[in-house]
Formats: C-alpha cells, sequence, structure tokens
C-alpha cells in the first residue's frame, strides 16, 4: 500500500456528488480521505476525529474504497455501536458507490451502479459463525453488542451453551471439553461467574480462528470502548476475536469524541485491536507535551466545522446558545418549593448517611420525575457511559426517598406531587413543536421518563388538536366522547403490528393515532362523519390526485392533434378505479407520441421506459376510447400550479423539464423521472398519513357525487387551504409540510428513502409508505423499541409527524436528526462531556436544518442559532449537577482544541460538601473561535499520482463495456435471428430483452453480464429455467441422493433453487453458466456462444489441442506459492494442496481436461455422510439440498453438487480456450476455499444429522 496525493483520490471519488453547494465539504472529506489513507500506509492505524455532522461515515468509506480500487479483493469488517447506525452505513454505503464514486472500475462500482463486493450484516453470533463458515468474500456490517451475547448465569444455562458451542463449531470441541466437564459435576442452579468468562472467552477463540484476516477494519463511536478490555464482556469478546488473533492489517477508529483528557482512554481503544505498539504514544496523560502532540498528530484526524456567518467565521460552540445558567431555570410555585425543599432536605441526609454524601452525574431519579417504577425495584437508566459487569444493574441513589415521600403525599392529598420541571419542559416542549413550528429532541437518563414525558405531551397535543378540529362538527363530537371514555394508555413504546402495507394501526395513544390513523374499529358506527377516514385514505390511494398528465408539460403535443390508438389497451374483468384509468390514457397518449419522429417522442420513449416499465395495460371497458376525457382532466398538480404562491409544492413543470428530459441519456432520465415519481408519490403518502390528512379530512364533504368533478372541486379545496395557511404565515401547518418536503426533496431522498432510484417504479407508493406511515405527533425511544430505532429516525427526518422526540441514549450517537431539527433538550444529564456533545451533534450537522437558515438569514443568522437546553431546578441538587456537567463540557472543548488553558480534570460525580460550599455560578459555553490540535498537514497529502493511470484503466473499461454491450446484443440477435433483441440496464447489470414474446430470447437462456466480485472483471452468464416433473423416489435418503446425482449429472452447467422459492413446496430451479467476460480485453462471440449452449445443455465438442493442454499444464505450475495467507502444492500431475494458513487447514483439489474444457473440483464430505444430508425434512428443504441447489444461488462459477461417487463435492470448469493465468488461479481457489468453508458449515450440522444409517 503505497500513499497517494489528492489528485489520484479525486480521479477515483467525488464527495460533492455533482452537488456543487456541497464543495467545501467535498474537499474537506477528500483532504481526510487522502490524509488518513497515507497514515493507515504509513503506520496501520488511524483515527477519524473529525467533529460531529462533518461526514465521517463517507470519509470512512471513501479510505475503503480507495483500498478497493487498488486490491478488489479487499476485505473489510464495520464494526458499528448500534443497530440503527449499521443500518446508516450500509444505506450510506450503496449511496456512496451509486452517487459518489466516479468509475465504473468492476472493483467498487459495478454494473447497475452498485457495490461488486457482496456484504453481510449479522445479527447475532450464530448468524456470524455460518456467515464466516461459508464466505469470506462478503463485507461484514456487524453491531459490537453481538459480542455482548447471553449465555445465562446457572451452571445449567452455561452447560446449554457449551453444547450449543460444539454444534456450532464442533472441530473447536477441545477447547470448550474441560469447562464443560466441570459445568457438568456442578449443581445446575449454582451461579459460576469465572467459568462463565472462560466459556464466552472459548467462543471468541473459536470464531477468531474461523475470522478471515481483514485488511481494514472500521470502528465507528470507537470512544465506547474507551475503558478497555477488562472494562465489560463485549469489550473482552472484541479483544479475544480481533486483538489476540491478530486478525486486522490495518484500523481506521472513527470518533468525534476519542477521549475526555484521559489518554489512557485512547490508548484502551487501541490496545483493544492490538494497535497500540503501531501507533506509539510516549508515556505520560498531556496531550501538549512536544513528544505526545508529534505523536497524536501522526494518528489523528481531527478538523472543524467552520460557518462563515455576517462575513464572520464561526466555529460550532459559537453558532450554539446553551441554556445553563438562570435562562434554564424552571419557575416555581410556592407548594413546588415546599415540597422539593422537603424532597432535598431528604434526599441530601440520605446521601450523607449511605453514599459518602456525593453523588453520580445523571443518577438521582427525582431530577426527572417523581412517579413510581416498580416498587422496591431498581430504576432503569439506558447507559450512555461504559458500564462493567459490576454496574450492570446500578440504581439512583434517591428511589426509596421519592418511593416513601410520594407515598406519604398521595395519602395525604389524594393525589401525586407534581414534577416542576417535567411540567415546564412539556409546556415549552409543546409550544416549540406545535405553535412555533420548531421540532424538538428530548434527552432523558431515566427510562421511564421516555414514556412520562411522551404521555404528558400528548395531553397537550390532544388539547391543541381538539381546538384545531373543533369547526368540524361531527368530528369536534367524536373528539369530546374520546376524551371522555376512560384510556388505558400502555406505557409500552412498541407500535402495534401494521396489518395494512399502506397504513399503520391504530392506536389509542393520542386522538390523532385513534381517529386519523388507521383502521378504528370504534369509529363503525359514526354516521355523521360520513366517510370514514380509512375509507378516505383509501379512495385517495386510488384516485388520480397525485398522477402525472403529460399532455399539459410544455412542449408535448396535444391530445388533439394525434391519433391514439386505443388497442394498445388490453381487455381483463377487473374494474379499473380512477387512478388506473388515468394511468390508461396516459399510456395510450404516450404511446402515440412515441410513434413520432421529434423530441416529444423521445421524451415519451423515457417516460414509457422508466414510469411504465411492465405496466399492465388493461381494463374492463369494451370500448377504451370513452378513456379519451381523463386526459383532459387536472390533478392535484396542474391546481397547485394555477396559483404562483402555490406552485413551489408541485414538481417543475416547464419547457426547461421538457428539454432536460429530451436530451437526457436512458440513465439520466431514469433519474430524473424517478426523482419526478418520489415528489408525487411522497405527498401522496404524507397526505394520507400525516398532518395533511386532518386538513383533507375536514374537507371530505367537498365536491358531492354526481358532480361534474367532484375529485377536482375536492383538489381546489385543498389548495384553497394550503393558501389560507401560506397567507397567514402559519408556523406548524400542512403547507409547511408540503413546502419543506419540496424544498428538501433531495436531502430526503438521500437521508430517507435512497431506494427509490433502484426500486421497481411500480412499488414506490408501497416502499415511501411502508418508510413513514406509523406518523405520530410524538415518539419515544429506549431499549425497549430498539427494532423500531430506524424507523423513528427516518419519520423525525420527516417535516410532519413526530414533532417531538424523547430518548434515552440509544439516539445518542451515528444517527442523523438534523433535517428539521436544531433543537436539543438535556432533561436528565450525561456525567460524561462526550455523551452530551455526541447528542448535540445529531443536530448539529452539515446541511442541517440550523445551517441551511444561518446561512440564507443574512444579519439576521443569529436568530436560527441550535438551541440546547439544561433546565433545572435551581433550589436543588440538580443545579449542582449542571454546574459540574458545564464544567465539564469547557474542559472537553480546551482538551482537543486550541483555546484558554486546559481545565481542570472532569469530575463524574457531585461532592456535596464541596458544591454547598462553593458559590461559583454556571459556567458560560467557551464562545472563542476554536482551532484543532490535530489538523491535516501539506506532509499528510503527499504521495504518487496515480491519477493519469487511473484515467487510462477507467477509459479502457469504458471501451471494453461499450464493446462487451455492443458484441453481446449483436452475438445473440445473430444467434437468435430476433433482430429486436437489445441490451437493457438494470441494478444488477445488462440482460437482453426483446418486443416479440415468440423470439428465441424470450423461451431460451435468459443472457446477462454482471460485475465479478473480486477480480474487477466482467462476468457473463446464462440461466434457463428448469423442472421437477418427475422427479423419481425422494422419500428415501439414498432416493435423494441418486435424484440429485442425475439432475447435476452434466458438469458444464450448474443446477440451481431459484433466489426466493426455498421455502415454497414446489422447487422452482435454473440452470446457470458464467464464464469471464472478455478478460484480455476482447469479448469474442465464442464466449457468448459457449455460455448460452451450455446453460442449453450443449458445449463445445472436441478435445484440446496439445498445445493448449501444454499451455494449461504450465499455468497450473504457476499456481504454486507461499503467501503468508495460504500456500499452493502440485502433489501430483492432477492433485493441488491448498493449504489456509491463518485457518490451519489443507484442501486437496483436482484437476482435469474434459472436452474443450479445464474441470478443478473437490469432495466436502463422503458418500455415507451425504446421505446422513439427505435424511432430514421434506426432500425441497433437507439440508442436502440446502447445500447443493440452494448454495448454487448464492455463488458463482463454483458448483456445489452430488458427484458420480455420490459424495458432496465442489466443481468449476472454464474453456480452455479463453483461459488465463489469473481465473485459472481464481477457480482453482475458489473450488478449493468453497469446499473447506463447506466442510465448517455441515460439521456444524452434525446434532441436525444424527447418527450412521
Amino acid at each position: 500500500m503505497q500513499r497517494i496525493n489528492k489528485a489520484t483520490a479525486q480521479a477515483v471519488i467525488d464527495f460533492s456528488g455533482k452537488n456543487p453547494e456541497l464543495a467545501g465539504l467535498a474537499e474537506q472529506q477528500l483532504e481526510g480521505t487522502v490524509a488518513l489513507y497515507n497514515k493507515l500506509a504509513d503506520q496501520q492505524v488511524a483515527y477519524l476525529a473529525d467533529e460531529v455532522g462533518m461526514g465521517k461515515t463517507y470519509i470512512g468509506l471513501g479510505v475503503a474504497a480507495l483500498m478497493r480500487h487498488f486490491n478488489p479483493g479487499l476485505r473489510v469488517l464495520y464494526l458499528l455501536p448500534k443497530n440503527n447506525v449499521r443500518d446508516k452505513w450500509i444505506k450510506d454505503y450503496r449511496a456512496f458507490v451509486r452517487s459518489n464514486y466516479r468509475l465504473q472500475d468492476m472493483a467498487v462500482k459495478g454494473l447497475g451502479s452498485g457495490p461488486v463486493t457482496p456484504f453481510a450484516d449479522c445479527r447475532n453470533l450464530p448468524e456470524l459463525v455460518q456467515t464466516v463458515a461459508s464466505g469470506n468474500e462478503r463485507d461484514l456490517f456487524l453491531c459490537t453488542s453481538i459480542f455482548s451475547f447471553a449465555l445465562g448465569n446457572t451452571a445449567a444455562q452455561l452447560l446449554d451453551s457449551t453444547r450449543q458451542f460444539e454444534e456450532s463449531m464442533p472441530q473447536y470441541r477441545h477447547l470448550m471439553a474441560p469447562w464443560a466437564r466441570q459445568l457438568g459435576a456442578m449443581n445446575g442452579n449454582c451461579k459460576p461467574a469465572d467459568l462463565k468468562r472462560k466459556v464466552k472467552s472459548v467462543w471468541m477463540q473459536a470464531l477468531g480462528k474461523m475470522l478471515p484476516r481483514f485488511d481494514l477494519v472500521i470502528v465507528d463511536e470507537a470512544h465506547n470502548l474507551r475503558a478497555g478490555r477488562e472494562s465489560s464482556d463485549r469489550n473482552r469478546s472484541l479483544a479475544t476475536l480481533l486483538g489476540d488473533n491478530r486478525r486486522i492489517k490495518r484500523l481506521l477508529l472513527l470518533s468525534a469524541t476519542p477521549f475526555d483528557r484521559d489518554l489512557g482512554q485512547l490508548r484502551n481503544q487501541l490496545a483493544l485491536f492490538g494497535f497500540k505498539a503501531q501507533a506509539d504514544l510516549p508515556a505520560g496523560n498531556d496531550p501538549a507535551a512536544p513528544d505526545m502532540h508529534a505523536a497524536l498528530a501522526r494518528l489523528l484526524v481531527r478538523r472543524l466545522n467552520t460557518l462563515t456567518l455576517g462575513e464572520v467565521a464561526h466555529t460550532r460552540n459559537m453558532y450554539r446558545r446553551e441554556q445553563r445558567g438562570t435562562e434554564a431555570q424552571v419557575t416555581l410555585t410556592v407548594a413546588q418549593k415546599l415540597f422539593a425543599a422537603l424532597l432535598q432536605k431528604k434526599v441530601s441526609e440520605h446521601l450523607q448517611e449511605n453514599c459518602s454524601n456525593r453523588f453520580e452525574l445523571g443518577m438521582l431519579a427525582s431530577f426527572e420525575s417523581y412517579l413510581p417504577g416498580e416498587k422496591n425495584q431498581p430504576v432503569t437508566f439506558d447507559g450512555d457511559e461504559v458500564v462493567s459487569d459490576s454496574e450492570s444493574s446500578r440504581d439512583a441513589a434517591d428511589r426509596g426517598v421519592v418511593e416513601y415521600l410520594v407515598e406519604d403525599f398521595e395519602k395525604t392529598f389524594k393525589r401525586r406531587p407534581p414534577h416542576p420541571k417535567m411540567d415546564s419542559v412539556c409546556r415549552q416542549t409543546h409550544r416549540l413543536a406545535f405553535v412555533e413550528g420548531k421540532k424538538q429532541l428530548v434527552f432523558v437518563r431515566r427510562v421511564r421518563s421516555v414514556s412520562e414525558l411522551k404521555f404528558k405531551l400528548e395531553e397537550a397535543y390532544d388539547q391543541w388538536i381538539g381546538q384545531y378540529i373543533d369547526s368540524d362538527v361531527a368530528v369536534a363530537n367524536v373528539f369530546k366522547r374520546y376524551r371522555k371514555r376512560a384510556i388505558q394508555r400502555s406505557h409500552s413504546l412498541i407500535e402495534p403490528e401494521a396489518v395494512d402495507e399502506f397504513e399503520a394501526s391504530a392506536s389509542g395513544d393520542n386522538f390523532f393515532t385513534w381517529f386519523y390513523r388507521g383502521q378504528n374499529p370504534e369509529l363503525t358506527g359514526e354516521k355523521k362523519l360520513g366517510q370514514l377516514p380509512h375509507n378516505l385514505r383509501s379512495k385517495l390511494l386510488q384516485s388520480r390526485w397525485f398522477e402525472t398528465n403529460w399532455v399539459f408539460l410544455p412542449g408535448m403535443p396535444t391530445a388533439k392533434s394525434l391519433t391514439l390508438d386505443w388497442g394498445v389497451i388490453g381487455k381483463n374483468e377487473s374494474t379499473a378505479n380512477p387512478g388506473q384509468r388515468y394511468r390508461l390514457a396516459q399510456y395510450a397518449y404516450l404511446r402515440a407520441v412515441a410513434a413520432r419522429k421529434d423530441k416529444a417522442a423521445i421524451v415519451a420513449s423515457h417516460v414509457l421506459n422508466v414510469l411504465f416499465d411492465k405496466f399492465e395495460a388493461k381494463c374492463d371497458l369494451a370500448d377504451p376510447s370513452v378513456l379519451a376525457s381523463e386526459l383532459q382532466r387536472s390533478t392535484l398538480w396542474d391546481i397547485l400550479r394555477r396559483q404562483a404562491e402555490l406552485s413551489e409544492l408541485a414538481p417543475l413543470w416547464t419547457a426547461d423539464t421538457f428539454t432536460k428530459l429530451a436530451e437526457a441519456n436512458h440513465a439520466e432520465a431514469d433519474r430524473l423521472l424517478r426523482r419526478l415519481s418520489t415528489h408525487q408519490e411522497l405527498f401522496g403518502v404524507l397526505c394520507r398519513v400525516d398532518h395533511p390528512f386532518i386538513d383533507l379530512y375536514a374537507l371530505r364533504h367537498t365536491g358531492k357525487e354526481g358532480e361534474a368533478d367532484a375529485e377536482e372541486a375536492f383538489m381546489a379545496a385543498l389548495a384553497e387551504r394550503l393558501r389560507i395557511q401560506h397567507a397567514q404565515r402559519i408556523p406548524f401547518s400542512s403547507y409547511q409540510i408540503l413546502r419543506d418536503t419540496a424544498q428538501n426533496l433531495d436531502l430526503l431522498i438521500k437521508l430517507n428513502f435512497p431506494n427509490v432510484y433502484t426500486k421497481p417504479v411500480s412499488s414506490l407508493t408501497q416502499y415511501l409508505s411502508s418508510q413513514v406511515r406509523s406518523t405520530s405527533p410524538i415518539r419515544g425511544a429506549t431499549g425497549e423499541n430498539s427494532g423500531s430505532r430506524t424507523a423513528i429516525a427516518t419519520l423525525f427526518r420527516m417535516p410532519g409527524y413526530p414533532r417531538v422526540l424523547v430518548s434515552t441514549d440509544v439516539f445518542q450517537e451515528g444517527e442523523d436528526l438534523h433535517t428539521f431539527c436544531d433543537s436539543v433538550v438535556h432533561y436528565g444529564i450525561s456525567s460524561s462531556p462526550i455523551a452530551l456533545e455526541q447528542k448535540v451533534g445529531r443536530v448539529d450537522r452539515v446541511g442541517s436544518l440550523a445551517h441551511r437558515h444561518m446561512q440564507s438569514a443574512g444579519d439576521d443568522y443569529a436568530e436560527h442559532f441550535i438551541q440546547v437546553g439544561f433546565p433545572h431546578i435551581r433550589q436543588s441538587m440538580e443545579f449542582y449537577q449542571v454546574r459540574t456537567a458545564a464544567a465539564n463540557m469547557n474542559a472537553f472543548i480546551q482538551t482537543l482544541h486550541a483555546v484558554g488553558r486546559q481545565g481542570p480534570r472532569f469530575k463524574h460525580e457531585v461532592q456535596l460538601q464541596d458544591e454547598v460550599l462553593d458559590p461559583s455560578p454556571v459556567q458560560p459555553q467557551i464562545l472563542d473561535f476554536l482551532t484543532s490540535h490535530y489538523a491535516i498537514t501539506g506532509d499528510d497529502l503527499q504521495g504518487e499520482d496515480c491519477s493519469q493511470a487511473i484515467s487510462d484503466r477507467a477509459k479502457a473499461m469504458q471501451q471494453r463495456l461499450e464493446h462487451v454491450k455492443t458484441q453481446l446484443g449483436t452475438s445473440l440477435r445473430d444467434l437468435t435471428g430476433d433482430p429486436q433483441v437489445s441490451v437493457k440496464e438494470d441494478g444488477k447489470g445488462w440482460h437482453l430483452s426483446t418486443t416479440d414474446l415468440d423470439s428465441p430470447v424470450a423461451a431460451g437462456p435468459a443472457v446477462s453480464v454482471r460485475s465479478a466480485v473480486g477480480m474487477a472483471e466482467l462476468m457473463i452468464a446464462a440461466t434457463l429455467p428448469s423442472g421437477l416433473e418427475d422427479p423419481g423416489d425422494i422419500d428415501s435418503p439414498i432416493g435423494r441422493v441418486r435424484v440429485l446425482k442425475a439432475l447435476q449429472a452434466d458438469p458444464f452447467r450448474r443446477l440451481a433453487r431459484v433466489p426466493g422459492t426455498d421455502k415454497s413446496r414446489q422447487m422452482a430451479l435454473q440452470y446457470q453458466v458464467e464464464g469471464y467476460a472478455g478478460s484480455d480485453g476482447v469479448l469474442i462471440g465464442d464466449e457468448i456462444l459457449d455460455v448460452y449452449q451450455r446453460a442449453s445443455g450443449s458445449q463445445a465438442v472436441g478435445k484440446c489441442t496439445e498445445q493448449m493442454r501444454s499451455r494449461v499444464h504450465a499455468m497450473v505450475d504457476g499456481l504454486a506459492c507461499d503467501t503468508p495467507r495460504m500456500s499452493v502444492r502440485r502433489l501430483s500431475t492432477w492433485r493441488l494442496e491448498f493449504l489456509f494458513k491463518l485457518e490451519g487447514r489443507k484442501q486437496v483439489v483436482r484437476w482435469a481436461f474434459k472436452g474443450q474444457y479445464v474441470m478443478f473440483s473437490a469432495n466436502v464430505v463422503d458418500p455415507k455422510h451425504t446421505r446422513r444430508l439427505a435424511m432430514l425434512k421434506r426432500f425441497s428443504q433437507s439440508p442436502l439440498v440446502e447445500h447443493t441447489l440452494g448454495r448454487n444461488a448464492l455463488f458463482e462459477l463454483v458448483d456445489f453438487h452430488v458427484d458420480q461417487d455420490e459424495a458432496l463435492s465442489v466443481r468449476a470448469c472454464h474453456p480452455v480456450q479463453h483461459l488465463n493465468e489469473e481465473e485459472l488461479m481464481y477457480i482453482a481457489h475458489q473450488v478449493a476455499s468453497q469446499a473447506d468453508r463447506l466442510e465448517h458449515v455441515l460439521m456444524g450440522r452434525e446434532g441436525e444429522i444424527g447418527g450412521d444409517d
């Protein structure tokens, strides 16, 4: 790995994604990528510590992409802290390759513009075991939480885990045997903590032996590991798995908060992965010491985000306004003061007597709520700090005191004491969110506080919505009955399961979710409502409201100027709804326009190819020409465009739109039209499931049935309501939601809906609905609803509901919540400034709402500063907590930046005696301009300039792609005799299509070209469906083996189960053949003919010439090698031995000539074990089918089959005529490695396979 310069990286990556507004950020990200790449080249380890929100994920992906560009076989492991962060990395990975990686180099970006290298996101440890055993070609995205796997605590539970271990990894049972014997001799109810740790260690040791060596490991939010190896099971497991086994070649750590003044935390992170020596930090703990500063500068890259506002440069701290002091204090009534004083007195006495007169920051329950949790049970906190094993169930120090006083208050006054801070925060939060239109992000420490705050906020919302809908008499009456009924609200945050793909289920959380959302059976008898909400939503879904009328696009011909052929619409029995009728009319119109020879024809062809792909043009009308009137009907977009103040809500519909489509190539038109469709469909979804539906429902009686166009009257009424909201400048309204969606559509697509550019257009409505259907005015997040975390973040990034998100630390890291929120409330205070900074970083990100508003506000930029609140009661110990937290935050800033002097050491505890004697106020925030100690230097960007070589290779690859595409179409047109054959692109590559259903292309093998994994090559493939009409004896094991032997007798083509049919009773099978497409730069017709014929069941006849045989023998001799990973030696003329050194295993591969092909093969298990695999379940789901036909669907080139000796084996063949050294090595290695890995999978199934026959 050699150092590179910026020009090299720039030739490969465009961080701006062709968006000129991102040019400044893109330059920063490019420099960061190059600097880190070079640090990894020099010392194998680097740490990206840019401030929060500057795109560290994309920089990490950029480093990995550069490394893979130069090494297509790169193996990458991504370690992420939480499930939602993992999901975000995967989403960003796809988006980065598609939009920011410049080259279609077949190493990183393949055909279809997606990633070449497959990846796996293992959700648990057994899944990880199976994944690494079955193949190492994947990148892995793992949550570190899977290494905190639960084994139980009792000897019986631990013994069960040792049995699970032996089933999963029996080849390493000897490692577990001593501990299994000890556990077996114990009382099953005892709790041997020392043995538990040893059992976990063996799990990690064994898995470590199975893991491949990773060329690069990227650890996001690495500060979570700062407490070191012995602080938790998770850290011990990671150290055992990756550090001790030396499975990492290069390590890239990411965190905006790498350490909080203690350099031992940084050393712990490095040591955990075995990279302490490479970082070479000197002794000491002073980051300012010259030798330490030099070492940290070699390791770290940290840049600060700077905005120029009013011609003055502002660092992040300067455009935040933190309410720490008097402005954050809660005002109390006399009664509240009395109860607060009594509570403080009792708590302080308790702390003095039982807790050495101190408490940990954020660990007093009374700061957040007076409501009791479970009686005599510890208060649950979501831990944002690293918790040691012994602290796994920490309790609030004041729990007992609070329980006693609240219970006594209730007995005396027959009610619970109000919590002044909770009540104050709820009032302010509701006002900001629903009256002033500012979304609010509230962080708590105590888990129960989430549901309590959410409950109070929903009460406030119900009062507000009751006033909002008061003019709708029928709904207002239902609302009054709703308020009177006894509603038992659950403290659970888990949403009810949706029964409809287009809308969420109703729930009793608030009036919106009870009345407007889902299908509530309690509303069935409400006749005065007219249409129920669910029925109106269904009507909107089937309407023409959000369709496109292409007749009205400037530049398109009028319908009257065309002769429309209504014969293009076929006949069926189902009744077309209004939306379908509208689309059918548009289809007939576009078909007529496409038949012309002008620019309009080009536009129409693009629209038909993209928006009407696989459109079923059929209806129940005897005479489809009656649909002609539909072409004159308006949609919502046409009505909005007629009013200047509303036109910005609709997609741009001008002559410029027409020109862009007319001049676009296929890929550009696809993107333009998908964006248009997303705009329309997303508006439709928001009008059906978000706040705008309230306004729509209020207008439900507009436009009576039977009127000339009742639907147009309904649309016009909505437009008028939106116009009024715009004129009155209502901060939170349907107009504001739809305007913000339109103005920020590209940002929303990038963050929430990146799949709109790859999914079938016909599924966009369903896709977008599934992403945002679970709307609710207020949402809460804790560990309880972790499965919904990604969905909650998606919704909060939308401009409508939810308006408030109340969360524990589960949303502290890695998630973007900045699109429409610029306010963070620290209702519960974390003990670490790292946690506080990470939380504010959710809304303080490049491109955030605050950034957009500040940069467009001119001299009024200060009105849009990010607001950070620390609400507290001054007459309580919470004041001491806020004062300590403020000092900690200032000290943290001084540690990492050049400003002032270094502050005092961080305090994680409040010492009451010292605090009472300290008269000082809360420290104000630091507002100085900051500079980084660890900026990028000129030397960090020095390296080899490979840009010209990259450019030359890219041009050669493009020429090759054009050649392959042309040759593919030409050869198959000649082969099939079908002149209409064309090459069509999709998300996975190229495939052939034809408009002639009787063509041999439609009936013969489907030919495609895609990217080859790990070789920066093109793969040409052919598939042909195969039936299993009379398989023979599939009831007995020996019968099943022989059926598969017969089915797989042809060595020149692979038989695979069709993906997606693995659980069906009737298997769908297909023959598959793959080969490299023109490996020497030229694809000839013979190569295409070869895969086509082999898939059809025939292949080239004859034998290899002696010259060909000699050439192959010489290439086989050249396979001999000895590398750190493996060695290969030739045992005899026809046998090779592969030694996989890291795994300590050998595999023998046989090879031979078979006609004009060379064949490699390796046995996996013998005939006896093969029959065992056939014993279980029904035939289609048996392990034998899973590991032959099922496995062939997952891999390319290699054929998992039952050979003629009735043994499970692996083979691969290639025509000798088109074989080179690299391909031969790759095929032989694939046979050896896949046979080796399959042995591991099968050994893990021995318990399932059973005993001898």
